[in-house]
């Protein structure tokens, strides 16, 4: 019961929100998860919260950091931030040491 095609019909692919969510070479977990931020309507509500937590910093941010200004956790962020920069809300830049890791992480704000 490792492969999440026991949820899906053979041959019948994913929907395509849950595509952009999740690779192909994701984990079925991973394939999982997104439908299900998909289907119980949290993608919309994450990434209203990652936005609204975005405007709140004066600075760029790297995800961590973000996650330490909203009730998301560090993963949910990372995984909202490209989503709302194809849909031009936010922008990246250069990695830099984020504050709460002490790793090089990509920095994220809003876009004007």
């Amino acid at each position: 019961m490792g492969d999440d095609q026991t949820r899906m019909p053979w041959g019948v692919p994913p929907p395509a929100e849950d595509r952009l969510l999740a690779r192909r070479t994701d984990p079925a977990t991973s394939r999982i998860a997104a439908r299900e931020v998909v289907s119980e309507g949290l993608l919309g509500s994450q990434e209203a919260e990652v936005l609204q937590a975005l405007g709140r910093c004066h600075k760029p941010v790297t995800s961590a950091e973000l996650a330490g200004t909203c009730g998301l956790d560090r993963y949910q962020c990372a995984r909202r931030l490209p989503g709302l920069r194809e849909k031009g809300r936010v922008l990246s830049g250069a990695p830099r040491k984020c504050r709460r890791t002490d790793r090089m992480a990509m920095v994220w704000w809003v876009a004007p």
